[in-house]
Protein backbone atom coordinates (compact mmCIF):
# COMPACT_ATOMS: atom_id res chain seq x y z
CA UNK A 1 0.00 0.00 0.00
CA UNK A 2 2.62 2.56 1.07
CA UNK A 3 3.70 2.79 -2.89
CA UNK A 4 0.13 4.28 -3.50
CA UNK A 5 0.24 6.92 -1.12
CA UNK A 6 0.69 10.29 -1.11
CA UNK A 7 -0.38 13.30 0.98
CA UNK A 8 -3.31 15.19 -0.33
CA UNK A 9 -6.10 17.54 1.36
CA UNK A 10 -8.82 16.76 3.41
CA UNK A 11 -12.73 15.46 2.97
CA UNK A 12 -15.69 17.73 2.66
CA UNK A 13 -19.46 17.80 3.35
CA UNK A 14 -21.13 20.89 4.69
CA UNK A 15 -21.86 19.77 8.43
CA UNK A 16 -22.90 21.35 11.27
CA UNK A 17 -20.59 19.67 13.81
CA UNK A 18 -17.83 20.41 16.54
CA UNK A 19 -15.39 18.34 17.30
CA UNK A 20 -13.58 18.03 21.30
CA UNK A 21 -11.96 15.43 22.71
CA UNK A 22 -14.14 12.62 24.96
CA UNK A 23 -11.65 13.76 27.86
CA UNK A 24 -12.31 17.86 27.52
CA UNK A 25 -15.33 19.06 28.56
CA UNK A 26 -17.61 20.21 25.59
CA UNK A 27 -17.25 22.95 23.20
CA UNK A 28 -19.71 24.71 21.28
CA UNK A 29 -22.02 23.84 18.28
CA UNK A 30 -20.45 24.36 15.01
CA UNK A 31 -23.15 24.37 12.07
CA UNK A 32 -21.65 22.45 8.61
CA UNK A 33 -23.29 21.07 5.00
CA UNK A 34 -23.61 17.73 3.77
CA UNK A 35 -23.45 15.90 0.74
CA UNK A 36 -24.46 12.52 1.55
CA UNK A 37 -23.37 9.96 -0.75
CA UNK A 38 -23.22 13.31 -3.59
CA UNK A 39 -19.72 13.16 -2.94
CA UNK A 40 -18.97 14.26 -6.80
CA UNK A 41 -21.20 17.28 -6.14
CA UNK A 42 -19.04 18.43 -3.79
CA UNK A 43 -18.21 22.34 -4.59
CA UNK A 44 -15.29 24.39 -2.92
CA UNK A 45 -16.79 27.87 -4.01
CA UNK A 46 -20.52 26.66 -2.11
CA UNK A 47 -18.32 25.84 0.55
CA UNK A 48 -17.00 28.68 0.84
CA UNK A 49 -19.84 30.91 0.40
CA UNK A 50 -21.69 28.92 2.71
CA UNK A 51 -19.67 29.80 5.87
CA UNK A 52 -19.98 26.11 6.96
CA UNK A 53 -17.25 24.71 9.33
CA UNK A 54 -18.04 21.03 8.54
CA UNK A 55 -18.23 19.16 5.41
CA UNK A 56 -19.71 15.40 5.52
CA UNK A 57 -20.19 12.41 3.32
CA UNK A 58 -20.15 8.92 3.12
CA UNK A 59 -19.20 6.60 1.19
CA UNK A 60 -21.05 3.05 0.96
CA UNK A 61 -18.37 0.16 1.64
CA UNK A 62 -20.85 -2.39 0.79
CA UNK A 63 -21.50 -1.59 -2.57
CA UNK A 64 -18.29 -0.08 -3.41
CA UNK A 65 -15.38 -1.32 -1.92
CA UNK A 66 -15.69 -5.13 -1.37
CA UNK A 67 -16.35 -8.15 -3.70
CA UNK A 68 -19.00 -11.07 -3.36
CA UNK A 69 -18.85 -15.02 -4.05
CA UNK A 70 -21.50 -17.62 -3.95
CA UNK A 71 -21.46 -20.95 -2.87
CA UNK A 72 -19.88 -23.85 -4.72
CA UNK A 73 -22.94 -25.81 -3.96
CA UNK A 74 -25.83 -23.86 -4.04
CA UNK A 75 -28.12 -25.99 -2.03
CA UNK A 76 -30.83 -23.91 0.33
CA UNK A 77 -29.11 -22.76 3.44
CA UNK A 78 -30.95 -22.51 6.57
CA UNK A 79 -33.40 -19.17 6.84
CA UNK A 80 -32.90 -16.38 6.89
CA UNK A 81 -31.56 -16.57 3.20
CA UNK A 82 -31.97 -19.54 0.52
CA UNK A 83 -28.03 -18.31 -1.21
CA UNK A 84 -25.44 -16.52 0.39
CA UNK A 85 -23.11 -14.71 -1.64
CA UNK A 86 -19.98 -14.16 0.95
CA UNK A 87 -17.56 -11.55 1.45
CA UNK A 88 -14.70 -12.54 -0.69
CA UNK A 89 -12.17 -9.47 -1.27
CA UNK A 90 -11.32 -5.71 -1.72
CA UNK A 91 -12.11 -3.96 -4.90
CA UNK A 92 -8.42 -3.00 -4.99
CA UNK A 93 -9.00 -0.59 -7.61
CA UNK A 94 -11.67 1.68 -6.15
CA UNK A 95 -8.90 2.07 -3.24
CA UNK A 96 -5.83 2.85 -5.46
CA UNK A 97 -5.05 4.31 -8.64
CA UNK A 98 -1.66 4.87 -9.97
CA UNK A 99 -1.60 7.90 -12.23
CA UNK A 100 -0.13 7.11 -16.34
CA UNK A 101 1.01 9.32 -19.20
CA UNK A 102 -2.72 9.31 -20.50
CA UNK A 103 -4.74 9.77 -17.32
CA UNK A 104 -5.45 11.47 -13.76
CA UNK A 105 -6.76 10.02 -10.51
CA UNK A 106 -10.13 11.18 -12.26
CA UNK A 107 -10.49 7.75 -14.44
CA UNK A 108 -11.72 5.50 -11.22
CA UNK A 109 -15.13 7.01 -9.87
CA UNK A 110 -15.19 5.63 -6.34
CA UNK A 111 -11.42 7.01 -5.79
CA UNK A 112 -12.02 10.30 -7.29
CA UNK A 113 -15.04 11.27 -5.68
CA UNK A 114 -13.77 10.10 -2.40
CA UNK A 115 -10.41 12.19 -3.03
CA UNK A 116 -12.74 15.52 -3.96
CA UNK A 117 -13.83 15.49 -0.52
CA UNK A 118 -10.38 15.30 0.88
CA UNK A 119 -9.26 18.15 -1.99
CA UNK A 120 -11.94 19.95 0.50
CA UNK A 121 -9.55 20.50 2.98
CA UNK A 122 -8.03 23.34 0.83
CA UNK A 123 -10.83 25.78 1.71
CA UNK A 124 -10.32 28.08 4.25
CA UNK A 125 -13.31 29.43 6.54
CA UNK A 126 -12.12 32.71 8.21
CA UNK A 127 -8.44 31.55 7.87
CA UNK A 128 -9.17 27.58 9.24
CA UNK A 129 -9.25 25.05 6.85
CA UNK A 130 -12.45 23.04 6.75
CA UNK A 131 -13.27 20.38 9.50
CA UNK A 132 -14.05 16.78 7.90
CA UNK A 133 -16.58 14.20 8.54
CA UNK A 134 -16.78 10.91 6.48
CA UNK A 135 -18.97 8.52 7.50
CA UNK A 136 -18.79 4.73 6.66
CA UNK A 137 -22.12 2.98 4.84
CA UNK A 138 -21.86 -0.53 5.95
CA UNK A 139 -24.72 -1.88 3.85
CA UNK A 140 -25.59 -5.45 4.97
CA UNK A 141 -28.93 -5.76 2.70
CA UNK A 142 -26.54 -5.83 -0.25
CA UNK A 143 -26.42 -7.70 -2.66
CA UNK A 144 -29.63 -9.44 -1.26
CA UNK A 145 -32.92 -8.07 -3.10
CA UNK A 146 -35.04 -5.45 -1.51
CA UNK A 147 -38.14 -5.66 -2.99
CA UNK A 148 -42.16 -4.99 -1.55
CA UNK A 149 -42.48 -8.82 -1.77
CA UNK A 150 -39.25 -9.88 0.17
CA UNK A 151 -39.42 -10.18 4.15
CA UNK A 152 -37.16 -8.33 6.02
CA UNK A 153 -35.22 -11.50 7.51
CA UNK A 154 -34.17 -12.01 3.68
CA UNK A 155 -32.94 -8.19 2.94
CA UNK A 156 -29.38 -8.97 4.52
CA UNK A 157 -26.83 -10.72 6.13
CA UNK A 158 -24.14 -10.09 9.33
CA UNK A 159 -21.32 -12.70 9.25
CA UNK A 160 -21.72 -14.30 11.82
CA UNK A 161 -17.91 -13.40 13.71
CA UNK A 162 -18.06 -16.43 15.86
CA UNK A 163 -17.34 -18.68 12.74
CA UNK A 164 -13.99 -19.15 10.66
CA UNK A 165 -15.81 -18.32 7.40
CA UNK A 166 -18.07 -14.94 8.96
CA UNK A 167 -14.87 -13.64 10.56
CA UNK A 168 -12.94 -13.67 7.03
CA UNK A 169 -15.63 -12.00 5.91
CA UNK A 170 -15.58 -9.29 8.05
CA UNK A 171 -12.41 -9.43 7.84
CA UNK A 172 -12.31 -8.14 4.22
CA UNK A 173 -14.48 -5.07 5.64
CA UNK A 174 -12.16 -4.22 7.72
CA UNK A 175 -9.29 -4.19 5.46
CA UNK A 176 -11.45 -1.84 3.05
CA UNK A 177 -11.47 0.44 5.56
CA UNK A 178 -8.07 0.46 6.58
CA UNK A 179 -6.38 0.62 3.00
CA UNK A 180 -9.19 3.08 2.42
CA UNK A 181 -7.94 5.55 5.46
CA UNK A 182 -3.97 4.39 4.71
CA UNK A 183 -4.22 4.94 0.55
CA UNK A 184 -3.10 8.77 0.16
CA UNK A 185 -3.06 8.53 3.82
CA UNK A 186 -6.55 9.63 3.59
CA UNK A 187 -6.78 9.31 7.62
CA UNK A 188 -4.13 12.30 8.40
CA UNK A 189 -6.96 14.71 6.95
CA UNK A 190 -10.00 13.56 8.71
CA UNK A 191 -11.30 15.10 11.58
CA UNK A 192 -14.41 12.70 12.26
CA UNK A 193 -14.75 9.16 11.08
CA UNK A 194 -18.25 7.66 11.69
CA UNK A 195 -18.57 4.21 11.87
CA UNK A 196 -22.15 3.31 9.67
CA UNK A 197 -25.02 5.05 8.74
CA UNK A 198 -28.80 4.36 9.44
CA UNK A 199 -27.59 0.67 10.47
CA UNK A 200 -31.22 0.17 11.87
CA UNK A 201 -32.09 0.35 7.95
CA UNK A 202 -28.93 -1.42 6.18
CA UNK A 203 -28.82 -4.25 8.91
CA UNK A 204 -31.27 -6.60 8.67
CA UNK A 205 -33.35 -8.37 10.24
CA UNK A 206 -33.45 -5.62 12.42
CA UNK A 207 -35.42 -6.98 15.04
CA UNK A 208 -32.99 -9.80 15.75
CA UNK A 209 -30.82 -9.78 18.90
CA UNK A 210 -28.55 -12.48 17.19
CA UNK A 211 -27.77 -10.01 14.56
CA UNK A 212 -27.09 -7.13 16.73
CA UNK A 213 -25.16 -9.18 18.84
CA UNK A 214 -23.39 -9.98 15.15
CA UNK A 215 -23.37 -6.05 14.44
CA UNK A 216 -21.72 -5.19 17.58
CA UNK A 217 -18.98 -7.63 17.56
CA UNK A 218 -18.22 -6.53 14.28
CA UNK A 219 -18.28 -2.26 15.50
CA UNK A 220 -16.14 -3.13 18.22
CA UNK A 221 -13.95 -4.92 16.21
CA UNK A 222 -13.55 -1.95 13.84
CA UNK A 223 -13.28 0.75 16.14
CA UNK A 224 -10.41 -1.36 18.03
CA UNK A 225 -8.56 -1.45 14.64
CA UNK A 226 -9.51 1.99 13.14
CA UNK A 227 -7.88 3.22 16.94
CA UNK A 228 -5.10 0.85 17.10
CA UNK A 229 -3.97 2.67 12.90
CA UNK A 230 -4.58 6.29 14.11
CA UNK A 231 -2.39 6.00 16.50
CA UNK A 232 0.39 4.37 14.29
CA UNK A 233 0.14 4.77 10.73
CA UNK A 234 2.00 3.39 8.20
CA UNK A 235 5.30 4.56 7.63
CA UNK A 236 6.31 5.92 10.55
CA UNK A 237 3.94 8.51 10.21
CA UNK A 238 2.72 10.62 13.13
CA UNK A 239 -0.61 9.93 14.78
CA UNK A 240 -3.65 11.08 13.06
CA UNK A 241 -6.31 12.80 15.07
CA UNK A 242 -9.71 11.88 14.04
CA UNK A 243 -12.13 10.79 16.90
CA UNK A 244 -14.36 8.01 16.48
CA UNK A 245 -18.18 7.79 16.29
CA UNK A 246 -21.02 5.50 15.80
CA UNK A 247 -24.13 5.46 14.18
CA UNK A 248 -25.81 7.13 12.58
CA UNK A 249 -29.20 6.36 14.37
CA UNK A 250 -32.36 8.14 12.58
CA UNK A 251 -34.39 9.13 15.44
CA UNK A 252 -33.21 6.44 17.99
CA UNK A 253 -35.99 6.89 20.59
CA UNK A 254 -38.60 5.59 17.58
CA UNK A 255 -39.71 3.22 16.87
CA UNK A 256 -39.40 1.55 19.97
CA UNK A 257 -36.25 -0.26 21.37
CA UNK A 258 -37.76 -3.56 21.84
CA UNK A 259 -38.92 -3.46 18.11
CA UNK A 260 -35.25 -2.34 16.72
CA UNK A 261 -32.41 -4.52 18.37
CA UNK A 262 -29.56 -2.43 16.09
CA UNK A 263 -30.10 0.44 17.61
CA UNK A 264 -29.42 -0.91 21.30
CA UNK A 265 -26.27 -2.90 20.05
CA UNK A 266 -24.99 0.71 18.57
CA UNK A 267 -25.55 2.35 21.85
CA UNK A 268 -23.78 -0.47 23.81
CA UNK A 269 -21.05 -0.63 21.72
CA UNK A 270 -21.05 3.19 22.61
CA UNK A 271 -20.84 3.31 25.87
CA UNK A 272 -18.64 0.24 26.06
CA UNK A 273 -15.67 1.03 23.70
CA UNK A 274 -13.20 3.22 25.08
CA UNK A 275 -12.23 4.26 21.68
CA UNK A 276 -16.11 5.66 20.78
CA UNK A 277 -16.31 8.98 21.55
CA UNK A 278 -19.63 9.81 20.45
CA UNK A 279 -22.95 8.97 18.96
CA UNK A 280 -24.11 10.06 15.44
CA UNK A 281 -27.36 11.08 15.19
CA UNK A 282 -29.88 11.66 12.05
CA UNK A 283 -33.26 13.70 12.55
CA UNK A 284 -35.84 13.83 9.76
CA UNK A 285 -38.69 15.07 12.19
CA UNK A 286 -42.74 14.52 11.44
CA UNK A 287 -43.41 16.27 14.84
CA UNK A 288 -46.33 18.58 15.09
CA UNK A 289 -45.13 22.49 14.79
CA UNK A 290 -46.60 22.47 18.84
CA UNK A 291 -43.88 18.83 19.38
CA UNK A 292 -40.91 19.92 17.20
CA UNK A 293 -38.34 20.47 20.60
CA UNK A 294 -40.31 18.32 22.46
CA UNK A 295 -39.37 15.33 19.93
CA UNK A 296 -36.06 16.16 19.49
CA UNK A 297 -35.27 16.73 22.85
CA UNK A 298 -36.39 13.32 23.42
CA UNK A 299 -34.04 11.43 20.92
CA UNK A 300 -31.33 13.35 22.23
CA UNK A 301 -31.92 12.79 26.08
CA UNK A 302 -32.53 8.79 25.31
CA UNK A 303 -29.43 8.62 23.69
CA UNK A 304 -27.30 10.29 26.40
CA UNK A 305 -28.61 8.25 28.82
CA UNK A 306 -27.31 5.35 27.03
CA UNK A 307 -23.81 6.53 26.63
CA UNK A 308 -20.32 7.92 29.07
CA UNK A 309 -20.34 11.56 30.00
CA UNK A 310 -17.32 11.90 28.59
CA UNK A 311 -18.65 11.45 25.10
CA UNK A 312 -20.80 14.09 22.76
CA UNK A 313 -23.30 13.98 19.90
CA UNK A 314 -22.89 14.98 16.55
CA UNK A 315 -26.33 15.46 13.99
CA UNK A 316 -25.14 14.99 10.23
CA UNK A 317 -28.67 15.05 8.95
CA UNK A 318 -32.19 16.69 9.96
CA UNK A 319 -35.00 18.06 8.57
CA UNK A 320 -38.64 18.03 8.75
CA UNK A 321 -38.74 15.85 5.84
CA UNK A 322 -41.89 13.33 7.46
CA UNK A 323 -43.52 16.69 8.21
CA UNK A 324 -43.72 17.96 4.30
CA UNK A 325 -43.89 14.04 3.01
CA UNK A 326 -46.89 13.30 5.05
CA UNK A 327 -48.90 16.76 3.91
CA UNK A 328 -47.96 16.41 0.34
CA UNK A 329 -51.30 15.80 -1.41
CA UNK A 330 -52.62 18.96 0.99
CA UNK A 331 -54.08 20.88 -1.93
CA UNK A 332 -53.53 24.54 -2.79
CA UNK A 333 -56.71 25.54 -1.92
CA UNK A 334 -58.03 29.23 -2.28
CA UNK A 335 -53.64 30.03 -2.01
CA UNK A 336 -53.71 28.48 -5.84
CA UNK A 337 -55.98 30.99 -7.08
CA UNK A 338 -55.21 34.53 -5.34
CA UNK A 339 -51.34 33.58 -6.58
CA UNK A 340 -52.63 33.02 -10.57
CA UNK A 341 -52.46 29.07 -11.10
CA UNK A 342 -55.73 29.32 -12.80
CA UNK A 343 -59.83 28.24 -10.92
CA UNK A 344 -58.92 24.89 -10.90
CA UNK A 345 -56.02 25.00 -9.18
CA UNK A 346 -57.76 25.00 -5.42
CA UNK A 347 -57.53 20.96 -5.76
CA UNK A 348 -53.91 20.63 -7.47
CA UNK A 349 -51.88 18.66 -4.71
CA UNK A 350 -48.80 20.41 -3.14
CA UNK A 351 -46.25 17.61 -4.81
CA UNK A 352 -48.24 19.06 -8.40
CA UNK A 353 -47.70 22.40 -7.81
CA UNK A 354 -43.78 21.85 -6.93
CA UNK A 355 -43.69 19.79 -10.25
CA UNK A 356 -44.83 23.50 -11.63
CA UNK A 357 -42.28 25.10 -9.68
CA UNK A 358 -39.47 23.01 -11.03
CA UNK A 359 -40.37 23.32 -14.24
CA UNK A 360 -40.18 27.23 -14.42
CA UNK A 361 -37.18 27.11 -12.99
CA UNK A 362 -35.86 25.05 -15.85
CA UNK A 363 -37.64 28.03 -17.79
CA UNK A 364 -35.42 30.30 -16.72
CA UNK A 365 -38.22 31.85 -14.44
CA UNK A 366 -37.95 30.55 -10.91
CA UNK A 367 -40.90 31.48 -8.70
CA UNK A 368 -39.77 33.78 -6.22
CA UNK A 369 -39.18 33.57 -2.34
CA UNK A 370 -41.99 35.19 -0.87
CA UNK A 371 -44.28 33.54 -2.97
CA UNK A 372 -42.78 30.14 -2.21
CA UNK A 373 -43.00 30.27 1.55
CA UNK A 374 -46.58 32.20 0.87
CA UNK A 375 -47.76 28.56 0.95
CA UNK A 376 -45.99 27.16 3.77
CA UNK A 377 -46.45 29.40 6.04
CA UNK A 378 -50.11 29.51 5.30
CA UNK A 379 -50.35 25.95 6.37
CA UNK A 380 -51.03 25.17 10.11
CA UNK A 381 -49.31 21.92 10.02
CA UNK A 382 -45.74 23.55 8.97
CA UNK A 383 -43.40 24.06 11.50
CA UNK A 384 -42.38 27.48 10.95
CA UNK A 385 -38.80 28.69 11.92
CA UNK A 386 -37.88 24.59 12.47
CA UNK A 387 -34.34 25.10 10.98
CA UNK A 388 -33.81 27.76 13.62
CA UNK A 389 -35.77 25.79 16.54
CA UNK A 390 -33.50 22.34 15.81
CA UNK A 391 -30.60 24.10 16.19
CA UNK A 392 -31.38 26.24 19.13
CA UNK A 393 -32.11 22.64 20.79
CA UNK A 394 -29.27 20.96 19.74
CA UNK A 395 -26.94 24.07 21.18
CA UNK A 396 -28.33 23.80 24.37
CA UNK A 397 -24.78 22.97 26.61
CA UNK A 398 -26.45 20.26 28.66
CA UNK A 399 -27.48 18.13 24.55
CA UNK A 400 -23.40 17.82 24.26
CA UNK A 401 -23.96 18.41 20.46
CA UNK A 402 -21.32 19.73 19.25
CA UNK A 403 -21.73 19.51 15.17
CA UNK A 404 -24.37 19.26 13.07
CA UNK A 405 -24.32 19.31 9.29
CA UNK A 406 -27.31 19.85 6.71
CA UNK A 407 -28.12 19.24 3.26
CA UNK A 408 -26.23 22.15 1.02
CA UNK A 409 -26.80 21.95 -2.45
CA UNK A 410 -29.07 20.48 -4.83
CA UNK A 411 -28.68 20.06 -8.82
CA UNK A 412 -31.19 19.97 -10.92
CA UNK A 413 -30.77 16.53 -13.24
CA UNK A 414 -32.10 16.90 -16.91
CA UNK A 415 -34.19 16.66 -18.58
CA UNK A 416 -36.70 18.95 -16.09
CA UNK A 417 -39.12 16.45 -15.26
CA UNK A 418 -36.54 13.92 -13.83
CA UNK A 419 -36.82 16.35 -10.49
CA UNK A 420 -40.94 15.54 -10.50
CA UNK A 421 -42.51 14.23 -7.75
CA UNK A 422 -45.33 11.76 -8.44
CA UNK A 423 -47.33 12.04 -5.01
CA UNK A 424 -45.56 9.25 -3.07
CA UNK A 425 -41.73 9.90 -3.25
CA UNK A 426 -40.18 11.76 -0.38
CA UNK A 427 -39.55 15.09 -1.28
CA UNK A 428 -36.23 15.54 -0.75
CA UNK A 429 -35.60 18.33 -3.29
CA UNK A 430 -37.62 20.85 -0.72
CA UNK A 431 -34.54 20.45 1.73
CA UNK A 432 -30.91 22.08 0.17
CA UNK A 433 -29.81 25.64 0.86
CA UNK A 434 -28.47 26.09 -2.29
CA UNK A 435 -31.13 24.56 -5.03
CA UNK A 436 -31.20 24.79 -8.49
CA UNK A 437 -33.79 22.66 -8.97
CA UNK A 438 -36.61 24.75 -7.22
CA UNK A 439 -34.67 27.81 -7.86
CA UNK A 440 -32.75 28.19 -10.95
CA UNK A 441 -29.22 29.69 -10.97
CA UNK A 442 -27.58 32.87 -11.39
CA UNK A 443 -26.07 33.88 -14.72
CA UNK A 444 -22.64 33.07 -13.74
CA UNK A 445 -23.79 29.36 -12.60
CA UNK A 446 -24.00 30.16 -8.64
CA UNK A 447 -27.31 28.46 -7.17
CA UNK A 448 -30.13 30.21 -6.15
CA UNK A 449 -30.85 29.74 -2.60
CA UNK A 450 -33.67 28.03 -0.92
CA UNK A 451 -35.98 30.55 1.42
CA UNK A 452 -37.55 27.39 3.37
CA UNK A 453 -34.08 27.40 5.28
CA UNK A 454 -31.59 29.54 3.66
CA UNK A 455 -31.82 32.51 6.07
CA UNK A 456 -31.63 30.80 8.73
CA UNK A 457 -28.62 28.73 8.27
CA UNK A 458 -26.78 32.02 7.52
CA UNK A 459 -28.04 33.58 10.42
CA UNK A 460 -26.84 29.75 12.51
CA UNK A 461 -23.71 30.04 10.62
CA UNK A 462 -22.50 33.74 11.62
CA UNK A 463 -23.66 32.75 15.46
CA UNK A 464 -21.93 29.61 15.96
CA UNK A 465 -19.45 29.24 14.05
CA UNK A 466 -17.17 32.53 14.97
Amino acid sequence: MAAHRRTIPLFITVLVLHVFASSQPSRALEIGGGYNEQIANLDNGTLMRSGARWVRAYVNLSRNFVTYGQLSNPAPNPPPNPFIFPIDGVIEGNLIQDSDHVSTDADVLAIAALDKLIYTKSVLVRGEPLKVILSLKHDFTYPYPVTPHAPPDQQGRVPDPGTPSGAAELENMIKAVEDLLTTNSRGQYIDILVLGNEPMFEVQPNNSPTTAGYYATYLNLLADRVAALRASPPDNAPPWTFEIYVGALNQPSRPAPADNTIIGAVLDVAASNPNVAGVDLHEHMSSSPEELETDLQQDINYVLERIRADQNLICTEFSVIGVLSANQTDTLGKWGVLNGYGKNSESMPMWSWINLVIQEAAAGKPIGPGKFMSLFNSRPWYPKRWFSRMVETFALPQNRVVAVTYGLEQLSRYPSQSNNLDGSATPWILNPVYNATLFGSFGDGRLRTNPMVSPEFEQAARRHNK
